[in-house]
């Protein structure tokens, strides 16, 4: 049996759940970089969301995920589950 993994990215256009969360997140931390997929085949119960941004310089990985965590808290309430990547910009140039 063969399983296939079905995502998009709102960088390139995506889901409206894709699009609203990643102006939310560029918006309130004025990132340098947002990529939000849907890993679940489109269904909006996954979510993997991978952020930069200078607001995360000097604040613990955990802070980091709280502060995304706080921008996306009406949308995490219809999700099954997410997964968050957080980096500062210098780390993000040398990724």
């Amino acid at each position: 049996m063969r399983f296939t993994r079905f995502a998009s990215t709102a960088e390139g256009g995506g889901t409206e759940a894709e699009q609203a969360m990643h102006t939310a997140l560029q918006k309130q931390l004025d990132a340098v970089h947002v990529k939000v997929t849907d890993v679940s085949g489109g269904c909006g119960s996954m979510f993997d969301v991978e952020v930069a941004s200078a607001q995360f310089t000097g604040q613990s990985r955990v802070k980091q995920h709280r502060m995304v965590n706080e921008i996306l808290k009406e949308e995490i309430k219809s999700m099954h589950g997410m997964t968050i990547r957080t980096m500062t910009p210098e780390q993000f140039e040398t990724k």
